[in-house]
């Protein structure tokens, strides 16, 4: 029974919306679908699920080995027909591509219809290359059977292999001019070729049953063991001299060629022995005799060479036989493969036929070699007409400037390069943008042969970027003045806070606005290089540190004999984190400057950011000051400031490890917060 279950495809791609995207279109065209994000986990399902049949695979995988390695270890494991999925247009991925596998090469826009068609005659190309291998194989074992020593023959006979007739009417034409017959019989005694046999054996021997069980014996039996390329001389049961080669095809014995029913020369028979023979089987005496010295006398040197010259003649024959049969099969063969291919170019031309890609192709010479109906349309609004096949492209008729553009175009191509360009065309009938992407056809032996060429319509995505470009201008500046305008506005609260602090006379009133004025600092600082920076997304750690730590200093100029040191790494950051590492850097260097060095002691207080090896980032803030409590929790304290970093740090999920040993040193981990631009690959 025919196997209907649907095709299993695997899906490599590491974007899991675009994954599961396109296993949705797939499912809903009847394939099902397996997916994977590495080339590592596609390579051990492929070694577990027999089932797959088609990997549709990705070239960039991220982190791990990419696509094409993937594919490369896949295919070492299994034959499966393997489809990359990529945007790359570039010539060195498109032959590193091309060395791996020939099954297809889709452009991630190119659209459902191609990437479905790609499929389809991915499978058929695959298809139609198991069968040329099965093809191949039957005919290595047909060659086998004919040529190879222990090749099978069994159901082969030698009149399948040689053309007897042919042969016939050179034997008789030999015999004409020699008086020497011969007999050809196959390994079951039917004769295939015979000439100039001898009365005594057509009326008397090969007519009697008990005789002719004679002669069939002698053409089986009594002829075998003879070595190929030598003879053999025997007295057969009729009293009669024969002579025997055999006719070997691929080292396989399949029939004798004889030469039989002679005496030899000086030779006196013993007629008293064949008058008695014509007794015993009702022979006419007379007539038996009078056969019987009719019988042809050779001497053993002629004997010897006419056998010479026959063994050599069945193995001409034999190797002539095999090599018209040889070369019929693969004629054969070769129609077959032959319809294949006319197959799948009928399935090619479907395909470049229904794109809505315009699509064509020319030789060295710039003449056309196929193009399908866009490019036909196309033409005919440039140039009036639809060029033929073999029709040169560059003709008179279109502009000069046009001309000089392709022909640079074509002969960059013609030189090894691939690439894509966009320029103006009027292939529509109106001016538009056109997206061409150009690649050299090469033919067997690696020659590059003419320039293939794709090109779609990009006039209304050209319109739709430069609408998309003016609006992320208007809404940069429209993030710009929000930011400038926030900024102004904590300004001016610092500002309100500052005056307000000057009018207390509560000392811890005025510490509390004190405190708070740094804390907006901190965000300020951080508007403002949103502000100045070309990219909202992210912060320079170093920069916004240094400048903060500038600002807090500032404000408790009695704090002069303090010496504040950094070490900062040169980090970008996701503008998100920005806020709570300048909250927590403003409240312990704000801790340390009001509490850790009291009666104005001199001291040293030290911050340093370091990127570890896991991506992390350590915070270290430390001071050789009188330190804090040794029993102080920062989860329960009384401490409005500590339980802010506290909370913090929990937030962004990191790691707050605090040291009473030499003053005090806090030590804060955060995972991950690093601009994703780092991780990009």
């Amino acid at each position: 029974m025919e196997n209907t279950r649907p095709k299993t495809l695997l899906l490599v791609e590491d974007e899991t919306i675009i994954a599961m995207a396109e296993a949705r279109i797939l499912e809903k065209h009847g394939y099902q679908v397996v997916i994977t994000s590495s080339g590592e986990q596609a390579i051990e399902m492929v070694a577990a699920n027999p089932a797959i049949d088609l990997i549709l695979m990705d070239i960039d995988l991220g982190r791990g080995i990419d696509g094409t390695q993937a594919a490369q270890k896949i295919l070492q494991q299994r034959d499966l027909p393997i489809i990359f999925l990529t945007a790359h247009t570039e010539q060195a991925m498109v032959e590193k591509v091309r060395k791996i596998t020939r099954y297809g090469y889709v452009l991630k826009d190119s659209g459902n219809f191609v990437l479905l068609s790609s499929i389809e005659m991915a499978f058929e190309l695959f298809e139609a290359h198991q069968q040329i291998k099965q093809s191949e194989a039957r005919i290595r074992m047909k060659l086998n059977a004919i040529l190879a020593p222990d090749g099978d023959l069994e159901t082969l006979e030698l009149e399948d292999i040689v053309d007897m007739q042919a042969i016939q009417a050179l034997m008789n034409d030999f015999y004409a001019l020699t008086r020497i017959g011969v007999a050809i019989l196959d390994i079951h005694g039917k004769v295939l070729v015979a000439t100039g046999w001898q009365d005594i054996c057509t009326q008397f021997h090969r007519v009697h049953p008990e005789t002719r069980k004679h002669c069939l014996e002698s053409d089986t039996e009594l002829s075998e063991g003879v070595a190929p390329g030598t003879f053999k001389i025997y007295r057969c049961k009729n009293n009669m001299w024969d002579m025997v080669t055999p006719i070997m095809v691929g080292g396989k014995h399949l029939g004798n060629l004889f030469l039989g029913q002679f005496l030899f020369e000086h030779e006196v028979p013993d007629e008293a022995l064949f008058r008695s023979q014509a007794q015993r089987y009702g022979f006419d005496e007379e007539e038996y005799l009078f056969a019987l010295r009719r019988v042809p006398r050779w001497s053993r040197e002629t004997i010897n060479t006419v056998m010479t010259f026959y063994t050599g003649f069945a193995n001409l024959v034999s190797a002539l036989s095999h090599a018209n049969l040889k070369l019929a099969r693969m004629l054969a063969e070769r129609e077959s493969l032959l319809a294949l291919l006319r197959e799948s170019e009928a399935n090619l031309s479907a395909l470049i036929e229904n794109t809505d890609h315009c699509i064509w192709s020319v030789d060295l010479h710039y003449c056309l070699i196929i193009g399908n109906s866009w490019f036909r349309k196309g033409m005919q609004t440039v140039l009036g007409y639809e060029p033929a096949k073999g029709e040169y492209l560059l003709p008179k008729a279109i502009p000069q400037s046009t001309r000089e553009e392709w022909q640079e175009y074509y002969d960059r191509v013609l030189h090894g390069e691939a690439f894509s360009v966009e320029t103006a065309t009027r292939f529509s009938g109106e001016p538009c943008q056109f997206e061409y992407r150009l690649h050299p056809i090469r033919n067997s032996t690696g020659m590059i042969s003419g320039v293939t060429v794709s090109g779609h319509d990009i006039t209304e995505r050209k319109r739709a970027e430069k609408q998309i470009q003016q609006l992320l201008t208007e809404k940069e500046l429209l993030l710009r003045e929000v930011h400038h305008r926030i900024k102004n506005n904590m300004s001016m609260l610092i500002s309100l806070l500052d005056l307000h602090t000057v009018t207390l006379h509560n000392q811890d009133a005025k510490t509390e606005l004190h405190d708070a004025s740094n804390r907006m600092r901190s965000m300020v600082e951080i508007y403002d290089k949103l502000y100045r920076s070309h990219d909202y997304t992210t912060i320079n750690l170093k920069h916004y540190l240094t400048d903060l730590l500038y600002e807090i200093t500032r404000t408790y100029p009695q704090m002069h004999k303090v010496i504040v040191e950094h070490d900062i790494v040169d980090l970008m950051i996701d503008q998100k984190y920005a806020f709570p590492i300048g909250i927590i850097i403003n409240e312990l260097i704000t801790n340390a400057l009001k509490y850790a060095f009291p009666e104005r002691r001199s001291g040293t207080i030290s911050i340093c950011v370091h990127q570890m090896s896991d991506q992390s980032v350590k915070l270290v803030v430390a001071d050789n000051g009188v330190g804090i409590p040794a029993d102080i929790d920062l989860t329960r304290t009384q401490s409005f400031g500590l339980h802010l970093i506290s909370l913090l740090v929990e937030q962004y999920d990191g790691q707050i490890q605090l040291d009473h040993e030499n003053g005090t040193q806090f030590t804060i981990t955060f995972p991950e917060i690093l601009s994703a631009r780092k991780h990009q690959t």
